[in-house]
């Protein structure tokens, strides 16, 4: 049994650090053993993650190729319009739903969206539910998270779970626990709301 004790540099803030402690066999030098550690400079909870003016509330305009148009995902090269004030939407197809627009500054340790309604603020069920989320690859890129007007209330994984909400007003609520953080801690997660969705289905 050995213990350690690592000091670390005090800056620059949110910086890395990191190396080996070494073992050496006292009686052959020959016999090493290398134990890589690594730390973080500064609140590992402090570091922010939806950052860059995200999220926004969007909607798909086109989709290179199409052939990658998946269950209303672009898995291509997507161009998204942006809708600070809200937006109606038909949900005829996959141009026409709410897409949640999402960077990540860092990996989340959970992201969560759900749906409220936006005049009585009663909660309308779960939009989705990842855990482990890594880190957009830029400063400019994100996640696309497009609602098809479906919400889960359930908590197991039977289909039949998932229910269409009325046509109406809403608003979409983005949750993201941090990387390390305590699903019971407030300050560990983060929150977005939307402006307004307004569903109006033909």
């Amino acid at each position: 049994s050995v213990t350690a004790t690592i000091t670390g540099p005090s800056g620059p803030a949110g910086g890395l650090y990191g190396g080996y402690v070494v073992l050496t066999d006292a009686t052959d030098a020959s016999k090493v053993l290398r134990v890589p550690f690594a730390g973080y400079i500064g609140d590992y909870q402090a570091r922010p993650v939806l950052t860059g003016g995200f999220p926004y509330l969007g909607k798909l305009n086109s989709c290179t190729p199409v052939a990658v148009l998946r269950d209303s995902t672009c898995f291509g090269t997507g161009s998204y319009g942006v809708y600070p004030a809200g937006n109606s939407y038909s949900m005829v197809d996959a141009y026409n739903m709410p897409n949640l627009l999402i960077h990540l500054d860092h990996q989340v340790r959970r992201l969560r969206i759900e749906a409220f309604d936006a005049a009585s603020g009663r909660a309308m069920g779960r939009i989705a539910s990842d855990e482990y989320v890594g880190r957009n690859s830029s400063a400019t890129t994100f996640f696309s998270y497009p609602w098809d007007g479906t919400t889960f209330r359930g908590t197991g994984k039977n289909d039949s779970q998932w229910q269409a909400v009325p046509n109406g007003n809403y608003v979409a609520k983005v949750s993201v626990l941090k990387a390390l953080g305590d699903e019971s801690n407030p300050a560990h997660w983060e929150t977005w709301t939307s402006p307004v969705i307004t569903i109006a289905r033909p």
